[in-house]
């Protein structure tokens, strides 16, 4: 079955109600692993669906950079 924005939207809403078992720590190494990762490289080996949501607030990828839609390929 084809994902739609109803299952995207319930997925979301249950991830956001489910308690949050993180710290600090956990956050501040989470970002300190993006700081330089560059996946582009090895995009190719990934065959999955994917349920992609570049928001406007996203700091590390805005979309206003066009980073999602030049490395994403339909298939």
């Amino acid at each position: 079955m084809a994902p739609t924005r109803a299952m995207a939207d319930a997925l979301l809403d249950s991830r956001l109600k489910a308690p949050f078992n993180g710290d600090a720590n956990d956050h501040v190494d989470q970002w300190d692993a993006s700081r330089d990762d560059d996946p582009s490289s090895r995009l190719g080996l990934i065959q999955t669906y994917v349920l992609a949501i570049n928001s406007a607030d996203d700091e590390r990828n805005p979309p206003q950079l066009g980073v999602m839609q030049g490395e994403m390929v339909e298939g």
